[in-house]
Formats: structure tokens, sequence, C-alpha cells
């Protein structure tokens, strides 16, 4: 996730907080206690490549506190291929992400969908078959980066992908930080503090 916000944003500082336990499994208090945390520490982007299925009142007092504090909140919707309220992503404080392949097309193979999504970007896997390459993926998929040399040609790069709105939330919040650092005048009497997040996106 990291890797592809700077792709997305070179010059951003990041700040990496642990809000999923080694299976990848999380909860709202975990995510609200992660949230806490990058306010506190002037963060004016936070990515949540995570999702819970319930709407918890601390949890959307936490969000809403972030977007409060002008920072932008961008989630993944989900990889369920439904149309389902996830949560952080459905609060109306936090931008929904949802994942597109190539030629723009909804990965409706695994993305969630409804009302509460807000964009799509890159989050889908394609790939071409190369004789001397191997698997490479074609444009508009979603690379993770380079994890070593081609076995076939060790002079050519060996990609990582992978599929999920995870990455594609990635890609919005790389995205958000950039049109945020073009404005280092905000807040304004036009953009107050409490704007700032919703203008951004």
């Amino acid at each position: 996730i990291a890797s592809i916000v700077a792709l997305a944003a070179p010059q951003a500082r990041q700040l990496h907080i642990r809000a999923i336990d080694s299976d990848g499994l999380t909860t709202t208090i975990v995510l609200g206690r992660a949230i806490a945390a990058a306010i506190d520490a002037g963060a004016h982007v936070i990515n949540i490549s995570a999702v819970v299925p319930e709407n918890i009142a601390g949890f959307a007092n936490m969000v809403a506190r972030a977007r409060d504090a002008g920072i932008t909140v961008v989630a993944s919707s989900g990889n369920f291929p439904a149309e389902q309220a996830t949560y952080p992503g459905s609060y109306p404080e936090a931008a929904s992400v949802s994942s597109s392949g190539p030629g723009r097309i909804f990965s409706s193979e695994f993305s969630t969908y409804g009302s509460a999504i807000d964009l799509c970007a890159p989050g889908q896997s394609f790939y071409d078959h190369d004789p001397v390459l191997g698997p490479v993926p074609v444009e508009g998929a979603s690379v993770i980066g380079v994890i070593g040399t081609s076995p076939l040609d060790p002079s050519q790069p060996l990609f990582a992908t992978a599929s999920g709105t995870s990455f594609s939330s990635a890609w919005v919040s790389g995205a958000a930080a950039l049109v945020r650092s073009a404005h280092p005048e905000w807040p304004t009497a036009e953009v107050p503090v409490a704007l700032i997040g919703q203008t951004v996106i």
C-alpha cells in the first residue's frame, strides 16, 4: 500500500500505523485508535485499506473528528462483489474507493459497490504473456512493485501484482496528498479547516 502511495506522491511523508493483526483482521476500536494517532501526528491524508461491516457510533465519531481536523480520509470499499455498506468508507466524512481494471472497467468480479462509493481507481491485475519476460502486467493493471528479476531474462524486472480495493484506495490517497500539497495556504476563509478534506476529493 505504501509503495503505491509513494508512486503517486513520491515526496509525501508517510507515517505507518499498524491497525491490523497478522491475519489481516481488525476492529473499529483498533482502527479508531489508529485514526486518533494520525490526527495527533498532524496527518493531512489517512489511507484505510481495511473495512468493517458494522456502523459503530464511536468509530463514526473518530472519522468525523479527522475530517473536522482538515484531514482527507480515504477508505477501500471492500472485496465483496455485492452492494454492501462497509465502514469507514460509507461514512459521509470518508471517501470510499472501489476498484477498476484496464480500460477503466469496474472490477465486478470482486469489488464492493453501492451508493456510498465515491471513486474507482486501479486495483485489478491483468497480464499479457511475453515469450521472453513471461507474465507482464498490462497498462492500467494494479502493480505493487518489482520483487526481483525475470527468471527468463535476468535483465528484466519481475513484477509483484495483486487485486483488491486496498490498492485502489492507495492510489486515491496518493492523489489526495498531491492536491493537499498544492494548497499550502489552506485553511482560508473560503476553505476552512473542516472543509479541507472534502475539498481535496
